[in-house]
């Protein structure tokens, strides 16, 4: 590959290189949710939840205080492990589908309505309820692919990403918000830099905005969103982000176009917090390639396969876009010796296009 097609991958990567994103707290939050999990803003007002330990209960917070201003009773609901909150125009969606351990069956996500939630201390809620169709064991493991964390309501769907312990990857699902029991089935893996613990959609930019955390960093992940596309093909970007406090960043909401609130949950002797930072880039603002190149299988283990084979040769870059190896294609591309994690390949095509794709290697 010519150097210069080379160079210009790499200055294509540090465009879309994430800036380091600076919050600033707004206030420490009281000690009735210390474990806050989730964080939802409706009209007007600030609702956050604890995970596990509590019961079946919304709180309103007054965002410069961190009081608790309101506490809602969800009255059918149970409350084993809420991990995140959402909603739509009508309805507001709370999940009870944390699962550490992979061994929950009563994985469920509560719907209540946002006018009987405005004007009521006491409200029941309609039930969605589901199951992984890939998870075959329920016996206890602390690296379970099939712990949910986020809940996003986005076009017409409900969106749920893991943490995976394992990979740091996300796997995404999706399901109807129609009350029933679903089977779900894996639609696709986002190569998040850690755990992703929530979500939020922004309808003004049309994205997906998680949050998560890895060993001492805490990240904002982009993903723009196309209803009915998947989001394996949607353009993404991630932030490191610093917070002063605890920083087990739980849950994320946005509050205008571009400034979001966050909430960590109390660490030891810190209280839990609300924090708060603006997020100027948008995905829309990426200098992208015109064409992107399809790899198969991604993620992968062993070789991964490209619809337009390279001219020459294909090169595989790490997340700093520096070029590991270049090398021959035939029909394949041994991947098999690099080591778990997220990686970029560039090459031109038969076609005359050139590509920039994202692919994870996983075991």
């Amino acid at each position: 590959m010519k150097t210069s097609l080379i160079l210009g991958f790499i200055i294509l990567f540090m465009n879309i290189e994430a800036q380091t994103i600076q919050t600033s707290n707004r206030a420490a939050l009281s000690a009735q949710v210390e474990e806050t999990s989730g964080l939802l803003e409706v009209s007007g007002r600030l609702i956050t939840h604890n995970d596990s330990g509590d019961g079946p209960f919304l709180y309103e917070v007054d965002s410069i205080s961190g009081s608790v201003v309101r506490k809602v009773y969800i009255t059918n609901a149970g409350a084993n492990d809420w991990e995140d909150i959402s909603a739509d125009n009508q309805f507001i969606y709370i999940g009870d589908f944390g699962n550490n351990n992979g061994t929950r069956t009563n994985l469920a996500i509560y719907k209540i309505s946002r006018t009987d939630f405005l004007f009521n201390d006491t409200v029941s809620a309609e039930v969605i309820t589901f199951n992984y169709s890939e998870q075959n064991s329920f016996s206890s493991n602390p690296f379970t692919p099939f712990d949910a964390e986020a809940i996003v309501c986005a076009g017409d769907s409900i969106y749920l990403f893991t943490k995976d312990k394992s990979s740091f990857n996300s796997s995404v699902y999706t399901l109807p918000k129609t009350p029933g029991n679903y089977t779900l089935t894996k639609k696709a893996v986002i190569p998040t830099p850690g755990l992703v613990t929530g979500g939020c959609f922004n309808g003004l930019q049309n994205k997906i905005v998680l949050c998560g955390y890895s060993i001492n960093s805490v990240f904002i992940y982009e993903i723009q969103f196309i209803n009915g596309w998947s989001l394996s093909t949607s353009l993404q970007m991630a932030h490191a982000i610093t917070v002063s406090g605890p920083q087990q960043v739980e849950a994320i909401e946005r509050m205008d176009v571009n400034t979001y609130y966050i909430t960590s949950e109390k660490d030891n002797s810190l209280p839990a917090q609300l924090s708060e930072f603006k997020l100027n880039s948008t995905l829309y603002a990426i200098d992208q390639p015109k064409t992107i190149g399809k790899i198969y299988p991604n993620p992968s283990s062993q070789f991964i396969r490209v619809l337009d084979p390279p001219i020459g040769k294909l090169g595989v870059l790490n997340l700093h876009g520096q070029l590991l190896f270049e090398r021959n294609y035939q029909t394949s591309l041994d991947i098999s010796e690099l080591p778990m994690g997220t990686y970029f390949a560039i090459w031109k095509g038969l076609s005359g296009k050139s590509y920039f794709e994202r692919f994870s290697v996983l075991y």
